[in-house]
């Protein structure tokens, strides 16, 4: 491209077209690209000249003043001897040294053809940046400099040419687009300016709208009842987890991550009186889980015979007793109520075994005593109701209210004796009507003075002292 080059230089002095061929004529006419360059920038506001910059073997620039040269611009590109040669043509609009736009062409010579290259230096192309080698803005988009040179129309001398401003004359020419230049090429879209699409654009000058609005915009998308966005994206994000399983109770995760069905804090625990765990509702697995259920009391209460305590209450005490004793001389009796709340156990349930346990006042301290005679107890039924807060020895002893079933338990000379008695013949009605259990009511067999059996009661700070019932209905479970 040397010698190119150099007949360039020649040919570009004077900067005409017709001026260019003249002065090369030594060079083989008919190839040729005839460069023609437009701009819809306005002068002098928005460019004061434009540059041709030719890139092949060597790099050579060509500055245009536009105080001299009026648009379009046409300058031709003849080669030397290798007419199938690939260059570069760049067009740059320039403000001062301030580059504003380029467009850019690569393409080769058709032997013995001359092909017109219109480049067009657009304001919608202003700012955009194509970054990767090889392309070029073109109404407002990035694309392929690349250009078939079979495609350019055929170079005709009859074409009108641009004729440079009399520098001297003031009143010279503006620059305006002769007559017969492409509507296309610096004609605006009637509606420039004009809202356009739906995603706040406004339409450009060659009619385009200069916000894209997705084919798919305001369409329904994702799982959870988003529409599709400006930006192509969904209104509403669906999680990447929607509609899994989640929990332990069957749940499916929801759109806002959740999941549909909560799991209790304590599913999976340990539950109920009969060794169950905790459901996904909250309650305890059904009846029986284990085979054994153990049950602390729902209720005690003792009451006294002494007649300053005939009609005192004694709710949740520190001890239970079965006992007959004298203060300061005066005779009394306790007696102990004890109720447990069965309610877990299906009416149907026939148990196999069961045992109250029950377990002595730790040493040093009361104890079991003898002292008058065999301390032998008895456990009963109850068929009344009562309730802690209101039962008194005139409320209760002195009337009928413990069943003819009977559980007779030895006494014990050991001041310090635990006990696990087997009470299974009261519990069929404790079960199966279970409006009707009331407990169960400990005494004396014989409540002369000086006997007392002594337990520690449910409000006791050793939970392993404290009395339970204990029901097997698996052979076993108990380990009775």
């Amino acid at each position: 491209m040397r010698k190119m080059n150099s007949l360039l230089r020649r040919c570009f002095s004077s900067a005409l077209l017709i001026g260019l061929l003249a002065s090369c004529r030594d060079t083989e006419p008919g190839t040729a690209i005839i460069v023609e360059v437009w701009s819809d920038l306005a002068y002098p506001e928005q460019m004061d000249s434009i540059r041709i910059d030719l890139i092949g073997r060597e790099k050579q620039n060509i500055p245009m003043p536009l105080n001299i040269y009026a648009l379009p611009l046409r300058v031709a590109v003849v080669p030397d001897v290798n007419k199938d040669e690939t260059f570069t043509v760049v067009a740059t609009a320039l403000f001062g040294k301030t580059e504003v736009v380029n467009q850019s062409a690569r393409l080769r010579f058709l032997p013995g053809e001359s092909r017109v290259l219109t480049l067009m230096l657009g304001r919608d192309c202003i700012g955009k940046e194509c970054g990767e080698a090889g392309l070029t803005c073109s109404r407002a988009r990035c694309e392929s400099n690349e250009r078939d040179p079979k495609t350019l129309p055929a170079f005709t001398p009859t074409r009108d040419a641009s004729a440079p401003h009399d520098a001297s004359a003031p009143d010279s020419a503006p620059l305006e687009a002769d007559a017969g230049q492409p509507a296309d090429v610096l004609s605006c879209d009637p509606t420039e300016g004009k809202a356009c699409g739906s995603c706040g654009g406004t339409v450009k000058c060659d009619g385009s709208c200069s916000v894209e609005t997705p084919a798919t915009f305001g369409q329904s998308c994702g799982s959870c009842g988003g529409t599709v966005k400006c930006d192509g994206s969904c209104s509403v994000e669906t999680p990447a987890t929607f509609g899994q399983s989640c929990g332990s109770c069957g749940g499916t995760v929801k759109c806002d991550g959740s999941c549909s069905v909560e799991t209790p804090a304590t599913f999976g625990q340990d539950c109920g009186e009969c060794g169950g765990t905790v459901a996904c509702d909250g309650s305890c697995t059904a009846f029986p889980a284990q085979g054994c259920c153990k049950f602390a009391p729902s209720a005690t209460a003792l009451i006294f015979s002494r007649p300053d305590s005939l009609v005192k209450t004694h709710p949740d005490p520190a001890a239970l007793r079965a006992m007959a004793w004298t203060w300061d001389g005066t005779k009394g009796v306790y007696r102990s109520l004890i109720n447990f709340d069965l309610t877990s156990i299906p009416v149907s349930a026939s148990p196999l075994a069961s045992r109250l346990r029950m377990f002595s006042l730790p040493s040093p301290g009361e104890g079991h005593s003898s002292l008058s005679g065999l301390n032998n107890f008895e456990i009963r039924r109850n068929t009344q109701a009562w309730t802690p807060a209101t039962v008194t020895w005139t409320s209760w002893a002195e009337k009928p209210n413990q069943s003819t079933e009977v559980v007779n338990v030895a006494g014990t000379m050991e001041k310090y004796l635990n006990y696990s008695v087997d009470v299974t013949p009261l519990l069929g009605p404790m079960i199966q009507t279970p409006a009707s259990n009331f407990g169960i009511s400990v005494k004396l067999t014989s409540e002369d003075i000086y006997r007392s059996i002594l337990f520690a009661s449910s409000t006791h700070a050793d939970p392993a002292l404290r009395p339970r019932l204990e029901i097997e209905f698996t052979a076993g479970a108990c380990g009775f």
